[in-house]
């Protein structure tokens, strides 16, 4: 399994979730690779074969200790505190019968993320304290005010609704600013594949008006050994994760051994492929990153869906999940 580092060099406005970061390295591949090897990536995704398999993008900050000793490189993976999304499941130990009790099990349900550390010691089921991490003090978004421009007219774009003509048609973007910190995230799989797309999107940028110096950063890969856990009960989605039938009927025998919160994924199809009736994508349910599910032993976890189509071309939604064990006894 390897890590990937993202230094910001710039802001950045796109949530790089799993399925996100998935369709940003097929379009890497595709300029890369060629489109005959793309299609055979996106073949063995719909036969439940893929060749790779990312977590999320998920937070890293660097401690005070360390903040300005890199002079623009790229730092070590010691020297960053890396965070993980809490595991959704319930506190562990006796109900609260105090108000400082309750107040310490509230601090548990509101962490949304954990240091590698404390994430670890949850996934072996110890009791972990929450600790404070100031990560929220490291990152910071603004919303900039865009215009949409017809490239072609050189112009304002114009948009005719059935009442008026508009006339500078704009929209806001949030971006987000990252300060002694920056983003990683997991990717186990062929990385004679995938790096060289990495390396593509570290020079053209990862999405969101990379054109205009958004979106860029400097890629840093490393080995990642996840935490060792003895005989697993659990498993820990770092994914957007879309379950297979035959999964979704594995959970269903064991419905009180499941936490989770489920997230509809809908996107936009690139113009791309020629012009569509309509560039919205079906969408699709998934299960959100942190969610904690039974345990069951097989290579892969999730499917690739067909969410549009584009003349020959099938448009692909990633909800391959990467999987990390967990023993959390009967947490319920």
């Amino acid at each position: 399994m390897k890590a990937v580092f993202l230094q910001p060099r710039s802001s950045w406005s796109l949530a790089l979730r799993s399925d996100t970061l998935w369709a940003l390295l097929m379009v890497a591949i595709r300029h890369v690779w060629g489109e005959q090897r793309a299609q055979q990536v996106a073949d063995a995704a719909l036969d439940g074969e893929p060749p790779m398999v990312v977590s999320s993008a998920m937070e890293y900050v660097l401690p005070d200790a360390d903040r300005h000793t890199s002079n623009g490189n790229h730092q070590s993976r010691g020297q960053r505190l890396l965070l993980l999304p809490t595991p959704l499941v319930p506190p562990v130990g006796e109900p609260a019968r105090t108000l400082e009790e309750e107040e310490r099990l509230k601090s548990h349900r509101t962490q949304s993320v954990l240091s590698l550390e404390q994430w670890s010691r949850r996934i072996r089921g110890e009791t972990v304290e929450p600790e404070p991490i100031e990560h929220v003090t490291h990152f910071a978004t603004a919303d900039t005010i865009h215009v949409a421009i017809d490239r072609l007219r050189m112009d304002i774009l114009q948009r005719r609704d059935t009442s008026e003509l508009r006339r500078g048609r704009r929209f806001v973007l949030t971006e987000t600013f990252a300060r002694d910190a920056g983003l990683w995230f997991l990717v186990e799989g062929d990385m004679a594949l995938v790096e060289p797309a990495l390396r593509y999107l570290e020079h053209v940028g990862f999405g969101t008006d990379s054109s205009v110096g958004k979106g860029h950063f400097a890629v840093t890969i490393e080995d990642f050994e996840p935490p060792h856990v003895d005989e697993p009960t659990h498993m820990v989605t770092l994914s957007l994760y879309r379950p297979t039938p035959d999964e979704l009927a594995w959970y269903r025998q064991h419905p009180t051994r499941l936490w989770y919160e489920v997230e509809f994924r809908r996107g936009k199809r690139s113009p791309q492929f020629g012009p569509v009736v309509s560039f919205e994508k079906r969408s699709v349910a998934c299960f959100r990153e942190g969610s904690v599910l039974p345990f069951r032993q097989q290579r892969f976890w999730g499917r690739a869906t067909v969410v549009a189509d584009a003349g020959d071309h099938k448009v692909l939604h990633a909800g391959f999940a990467l999987m990390i064990p967990a023993r959390l006894g009967e947490i319920a």
